[in-house]
Parts: C-alpha cells; structure tokens; sequence
C-alpha cells in the first residue's frame, strides 16, 4: 500500500453490476455485494477484501439484483428486497455503509429478472407480479392491473422510453403470446400490445433504437428467439 491506501484485488464472478455513490458495486453468485474504492479517473477499480464487502444478513441464499437510487443501494434476492445506506469508506477504509435492511418479505426478485432504475425508484419483477422498490424505500405492487395479461416469469425485459412518458415490459403472456406491457408515468396507467407476426418464438430481449430519421415512433426494436428483429412502426410492428 502507498499512505495507507488498501490493495486491490479483482471482484471474481459477477452477476450484476451498478454504480452507485461514485464508486462500483457488483453483486457475486452468493449472499456477497463488494464494492469499489471511489472512483479516480484513469485508475481501475480495486476492490478490497475484506473490507468493502456487504453480506446480506439471514439465509438470503444468492444475490438476484442490485441497483442504485439516491438514497440508498437496493439489494435483491429471491426472498426479499434489503437497503443499503450510507457514503461508505474512503480508499484507506475509513468510513462505512450501513448493515443492510430488510423492507420487504417474500417479495424479492426472480433469477435472471430485469430491473429498472427510475426517478420513481426501482421496477423489478417478483414472484408475486411487478413492484416498485420507492426513493422513501416502501415496497409497492404496481403490476395490479395487468396481472392477468403476463407470465410474470416470461418478462425479458423492462426499457424506459422517456420520449412519451413509458416504460415497456416485454414479455409473454400465461398462452405464451408476445407481449409488450406499458406503463405511463405521467398518467400512471397501463396499456398492453400483443404481437402477432406468426412466427413461433419468444421474446429474447428489447431496446431502444434511434435510426438516422431520428422518428422516436421507430425506435422500440424487439429481438426475438428465433433470430429475428422486430420494429415498431407507427401502425405496428
């Protein structure tokens, strides 16, 4: 070490990565989230052990998710929902973040789910539907009014479209139809497309695309399991 600055070492496997309080957190295939010196610009990240390292309290078994807002870091696993607040240490490792809380039971999130940061807080998908994790960390059930429309153990995918005020679950419906979930921000309503190209196949992911016409309305691309692309139009897909 140089002044008191602790030794760098590498995270090992990662299942999910955010950057949270100027520095890097990833979340590893146990109950463990490590972190980061702050970040200095033209340094890699270090991660020093066992320092800088969140354990996730009880039998939490693997961390499923990890995101950041500006109060604390959400730490997802399958049972529930912890917060992490706090500035954490410097690079010689004093300082700290808090032990992580407990705000939800039995609402965690799915393996492999997405997750979305948004000014609203976190959007994530459970078991039980769609939550929301808030900035004031309550958990809430948004996904009510679609819960029919969607296997929620089929959504690939969840994309803000800030242009008109949308953020898109791509997913499959429980008869297994291609189906796009939309809630308004503004509004805070849901709509829902289903999609019928004929082709058998799922949805694999989706983004968002600006082409050089710049036309936002053409910019939702959906990428199927079969190879192929789909597009949206102002009339369809």
């Amino acid at each position: 070490t140089t002044g008191g600055v602790l030794d760098n070492y590498q995270p090992g496997s990662v299942t999910d990565i955010t950057e949270h309080k100027g520095r890097i957190f990833v979340a590893t295939p146990t109950e463990f989230v490590r972190y980061s010196k702050p970040l200095r610009q033209g340094e890699v990240t270090g991660y020093p052990i066992p320092q800088f390292v969140i354990d996730i309290p009880g039998d939490s078994a693997s961390i499923n998710g990890i995101s950041s807002g500006v109060n604390f870091l959400t730490v997802f696993t399958r049972k529930g929902v912890f917060v992490v607040q706090g500035e954490g240490p410097n690079a010689v490792g004093q300082g700290f973040f808090n032990l992580p809380n407990a705000i939800a039971e039995n609402q965690g999130a799915l393996p492999g789910s997405p997750h979305l940061d948004h000014s609203f807080g976190v959007f994530y998908v459970s078991d039980r539907g769609l939550y929301l994790v808030t900035p004031q960390a309550q958990v809430q059930y948004v996904g009510a009014p679609v819960e029919d429309l969607v296997n929620t153990e089929n959504i690939k995918d969840i994309t803000l479209f800030d242009y008109n005020n949308e953020i898109r679950f791509a997913g499959a419906s429980a008869s297994n139809t291609k189906v796009v979930l939309i809630y308004n921000t503004f509004f805070k309503q849901w709509t829902n497309w289903g999609i019928y190209d004929g082709v058998t196949s799922s949805i694999a992911a989706q983004t968002q695309y600006f082409d050089e016409s710049g036309d936002a309305s053409k910019s939702h691309i959906i990428m199927l399991s079969s190879g192929n692309i789909l597009r949206q139009s102002s009339t369809s897909y």
